[in-house]
């Protein structure tokens, strides 16, 4: 069993897909700034969950997956707990979610086979198919004044024939993921 570093925030994004409409806008607190890879967000900023997405899927935003796990109904432990009852709906017997970014956690864990199961499973979802096709885009907060240019962390997109996206991950811990 391996650390998943960022390929975590393949299951945050269908778990935010189930719990938020598009639409929906959150406002960014302190706590769900973090550290790692970020997309850039402020303390105060308005944003929706689409553009939530875009950043967690296309620059790997650790910020993205903690404004998204925390301000669910019951938050952070909730947002825990629906990835690992994601987890165990699609088989996945050798995955343990403990937080929605990846960051190295004891007993976060997955294997290659239930990272491709779950890869092959939200692949199938429209949005997350085209939002991780992304190779770069710019979202806003809902007032237009911030604006984050996403940069899509998959260097092999655009790259090699019938590489569609999904998600990178790293951690000196985990490696190098896809």
């Amino acid at each position: 069993l391996l650390y998943p570093a960022s390929t975590t925030k393949i299951i945050t994004a269908l778990i935010a897909l189930k719990y938020y409409s598009l639409d929906e806008t959150i406002t960014v607190t302190a706590a769900d700034l973090s550290s790692g890879q970020q997309m850039g967000l402020v303390e105060g900023e308005v944003i929706t969950v689409n553009a939530l997405l875009h950043g967690l899927l296309i620059s790997s935003g650790n910020d993205a997956a903690m404004t998204l796990a925390n301000h669910i109904k019951g938050g952070y432990p909730a947002f825990v707990a629906a990835m690992n009852n994601q987890a165990q709906e699609l088989s996945l017997v050798n995955t343990v979610f403990k937080n929605p970014t990846g960051i190295d956690e004891p007993g976060h864990l997955t294997s290659a086979r239930d990272l491709a199961t779950l890869a092959s499973y939200a692949m199938q979802n429209e949005l997350i198919k085209k939002i991780v096709g992304t190779k770069s885009t710019t979202v806003t907060d809902t007032s237009g004044q911030i604006s984050h240019e996403l940069k899509n962390t998959n260097e092999l997109l655009g790259q090699l024939d019938g590489v569609l996206g999904l998600k990178t991950g790293w951690t000196a811990s985990a490696g190098e993921g896809l």
